[in-house]
């Protein structure tokens, strides 16, 4: 059966579109970064850290070393699930003061130490008495307790101190020091999470990046490109250098027609003799 070069350019120009379709989506992907925030680190020697998996559903909860029925609701590189009204909302905070108040002690939210999408998770050299190892810091508003104060663009902070326990695969928690006055509180983690060997880190230059993309942007073109060659001379058949014109048919039907003739002659004759 004959195919007419109508059809031919359709299933090609179909399958050409398809193709640029997905290369654009491909190349716009890896253009356009990624709006998750990343939950890793790297270490002093260069290797890389996942704590993803320390990311509940709900929160953690920690008491409080100074102040009496106080703790601390937080998560890592996550919100927190927790009812906190105005104070700390829910799906948007990233470690909130608890009070328990009253006989039944309510837990009810008395601060805001952070927002859930503004943490940072780094390694450090031994800050504020720590041993060398890696920090979540989730950032909150600016403290209202240091509004009248020189130095009052210090924001409410958490700080998460992880610290490698092969055994804690539940981590084992301590509040190291909280302070109401200067909005802060630095946290104690033990867990086994990172305790795994580390990934080689791979970093790509922002003007790498750019190559790479122009680079699978060529490569799209170049192979929709010899594909339309390819179509476009297998079309052609001598008749004509266009891939977009419709092949006429009719020389095929002929031929069709021409071998039937051809039986009926045969049969004719057979008969005759």
């Amino acid at each position: 059966m004959a195919v007419s070069r109508s059809k031919l350019n359709t299933c090609f120009s179909s399958q050409f579109l398809q193709k640029m379709n997905s290369g654009i989506v491909a190349v716009l992907l890896l253009s356009v970064p990624s709006l998750a925030q990343d939950c890793s680190y790297t270490d002093a020697d260069g290797g890389a850290h996942d704590i993803s998996k320390l990311t509940i559903d709900t929160y953690y909860s920690v008491d409080s070393e100074n102040y009496n029925s106080f703790k601390f609701f937080f998560n890592f590189c996550g919100p927190i699930t927790f009812d906190g009204g105005d104070v700390c909302p829910s799906g948007s905070t990233g470690c909130c003061e608890i009070q328990e108040v009253g006989i039944g002690k309510v837990d009810t939210p008395s601060e805001f130490y952070g927002h859930a999408d503004q943490y940072s998770v780094q390694w450090q050299d031994g800050g504020n008495g720590q041993c060398p190892g890696p920090v979540v810091i989730i950032t909150g508003d600016k403290c209202p307790r240091r509004k009248n104060r020189a130095d009052d663009t210090f924001n409410a902070t958490t700080r998460l101190y992880l610290k490698c326990n092969p055994d804690a695969n539940i981590p084992v928690m301590k509040v190291l020091d909280d302070n109401y006055w200067e909005c802060y509180v630095h946290i104690s983690v033990e867990t086994d999470v990172i305790c795994a060997p580390s990934s080689p880190s791979i970093t790509i230059p922002t003007y790498g990046l750019g190559l790479l993309i122009f680079f699978i942007f060529l490569v799209i073109i170049g192979s929709n490109f010899g594909t339309y060659k390819f179509v476009k001379k297998a079309s052609a058949g001598g008749a004509s250098n266009s891939a977009f014109m419709s092949i006429n048919s009719n020389d095929d039907d002929d031929d069709d027609n021409d071998d039937d003739d051809e039986r009926l002659v045969g049969v004719n004759d057979d008969n005759a003799a």
